[in-house]
């Protein structure tokens, strides 16, 4: 019988309530791929991380000029660095820097 078949009396497949299904670790299944709860220590590393990167993207010389185009420019470089799959149209970072109208003389990679 197909996943889509079934006849009176038996089961929906597909029916996560139904009584005759057998449980699933998901607990377990998120643990293994990484993605369980975090602790407190978990939560002080990452809190610690983030607060590091906001403050690298955000603080620039009061007195700089151009300073909102800087923050653009190193949200973008680290976008690139974190997930490069996001402008994968996109073979460089400055054409990268082009498409999201980041135009600028000065090179995007020192902020990288």
């Amino acid at each position: 019988m197909s996943p889509t078949e079934y006849h009176d009396g038996d089961a929906d497949p597909n029916d996560p309530t139904d009584e005759r299904s057998v449980p699933f670790d998901w607990e377990g299944l998120e643990h293994a791929m990484g993605e369980a709860e975090l602790g407190p220590v978990e939560y002080e590393r990452l809190s610690l991380a983030m607060g590091r990167i906001l403050r690298w993207l955000v603080l620039t010389d009061p007195g700089q000029r151009d300073r909102q185009r800087i923050i653009a420019r190193r949200v973008l470089a680290l976008a690139w660095t974190v997930t490069p799959g996001t402008f994968d149209d996109c073979p460089s970072l400055k054409q990268a820097a082009k498409r999201a109208g980041i135009l600028s003389r000065s090179p995007i990679a020192p902020h990288m």
